[in-house]
């Protein structure tokens, strides 16, 4: 298996993926899941500030609803027109959900810097070619003293035969790789991995296990 295939471009695939719920449930998206168990973790024993958080590839708002329960102003962006549908109809309130493609350079320029910036199961989905913009924009939306969530499909995500992962990349095309820790502190340096979670099992997404990392600029 070549961990980094990819056959089908992002927006391509979460366009079908949230396009309606009969799809969303086949391809294990819904409005059902709970909030990343990892990041919740990560924040707690970290004392995090999250007055002000972005949730980058917010995807149906799980994380927007989370946050906004526990009074955060909260900015969701996606590169899923769908996606950013969906958020719009469940959270009619909140007027900080924009279309935006984090593969583009300075795309979230406008949006201004953040205690903390949610990348939950993002960057395994990102091209290399598309790498550097990609950072270089969760980078800038960061402010002073912020930090960032990273969580990405651990190697063992495609060991097992009946493997959602494994599935994605085999029948949707989908581009998916795996992040070692050590991998993952090589490519955020020069900002320093300050805690992390080593395959941890997130039950919020059908028992895959990730590699969670937080930074602080």
């Amino acid at each position: 298996m070549d961990k980094n295939k990819y056959i089908k471009s992002e927006a391509d695939f979460y366009s079908e993926a949230f396009k309606d719920n009969e799809t969303r449930k086949q391809r294990g998206f819904g409005w059902d899941f709970e909030p990343s168990l990892g990041i919740i973790e990560l924040i707690k024993r970290n004392d995090i500030e999250i007055s002000k958080v972005l949730d980058a590839g917010c995807g149906d708002g799980r994380h927007i609803e989370h946050f906004s329960k526990l009074g955060s102003n909260v900015t969701g962006v996606d590169f899923s027109s769908e996606a950013i549908d969906l958020c719009k109809k469940r959270f009619p309130n909140n007027k900080n959900l924009f279309v935006k493609d984090l593969t583009k350079a300075d795309s979230l320029k406008d949006l201004g810097e953040f205690d903390l910036v949610i990348n939950w199961s993002v960057m395994n989905h990102i091209k290399p070619e598309h790498l550097k913009d990609y950072l270089d924009n969760i980078m800038g939306s960061i402010k002073e003293g912020g930090y960032a969530i990273f969580a990405e499909f651990h190697e063992s995500s495609i060991e097992k035969e009946d493997s959602w992962v494994l599935k994605s990349l085999n029948e949707d095309g989908h581009y998916t790789r795996m992040y070692t820790i050590e991998e993952l502190r090589n490519v955020l340096h020069p900002l320093e991995v300050v805690d992390f979670l080593e395959g941890f099992a997130d039950k919020s997404k059908r028992g895959i296990l990730f590699n969670f990392v937080l930074i602080k600029k």
